[in-house]
């Protein structure tokens, strides 16, 4: 049995000493999926979740296949994961809901919209936003002698954090409107899930946050810059 499938990176579970690459082929799959969908095909958001779902859906399966990422992992520690998710979600979606909303849709294609926008597109940007950069770096620690102490365990979170803000920040800077100020709305949205997962030690609180943010964005419909990008 592959350790991942039993238990989360961070407790003492072997990986690849590679994994830092794992956050650089992140970062570049987000950038490609945001530059191509959206600064060049200017897809509308709907098509663009479906290219999102085959690009990243593509590499989280390799990432799946080579680390022995499982599903017994998703479950670690779920019960502090549902605490650490509803205190990020207070957070992003509480502040989603507190803003001036649009007209939404009704009946199924509220439905359709809260299964393919807030179900989909939130798991996929969970997935390649935190949990394999964070991921990677609990991995890659747990690994080293002499980073298994407080010192370690502060210092994998802290980078843990950054691998997570550079990915959010690659992936983001493929959009024409969070290029320049506008990318700080996402670094710290994101930022606070990525802290969930760090807090938690629990893949499950990223997921759930994530779909909360978007869950909330699908009710209200918030103005351009929301967390369900392409706006045009």
């Amino acid at each position: 049995m592959q350790p991942w499938r039993a238990r989360a990176p961070g407790d003492g579970a072997p990986f690849t000493p590679k994994a830092g690459l794992w956050i650089v082929a992140a970062a570049a799959v987000g950038f490609l999926v945001s530059w191509l969908g959206a600064g060049v095909l200017e897809l509308p958001r709907r098509g663009f979740v479906a290219w999102h779902l085959a690009a990243t859906g593509g590499f989280l399966a390799v990432w799946v296949v080579r680390t022995g990422f499982g599903f017994g992992a998703l479950l670690h520690r779920w019960r502090l994961g549902l605490v650490a998710a509803a205190a990020a979600a207070g957070f992003s979606a509480g502040h989603v809901l507190s803003q001036p909303g649009a007209p939404i849709s009704a009946g199924a294609a509220l439905a359709g919209d809260l299964a393919w926008l807030g179900g989909i597109y939130a798991v996929l940007d969970a997935m390649l936003l935190t949990v394999v950069p964070v991921s990677a770096v609990f991995a890659a620690t747990a690994a080293r002698a002499g980073l298994s102490g407080p010192g370690g365990e502060i210092l994998g979170s802290g980078l843990a954090l950054l691998a997570s803000l550079a990915v959010t920040a690659a992936y983001h800077a493929g959009f024409p409107e969070f290029r320049g100020a506008a990318m700080l709305a996402p670094l710290v949205g994101n930022g606070v899930i990525a802290l969930a997962y760090v807090a938690s030690r629990s893949p499950a609180s990223a997921i759930l946050a994530h779909v909360a943010l978007h869950g909330a964005a699908v009710l209200n419909a918030p103005p351009a810059g929301g967390p369900l990008p392409p706006h045009y």
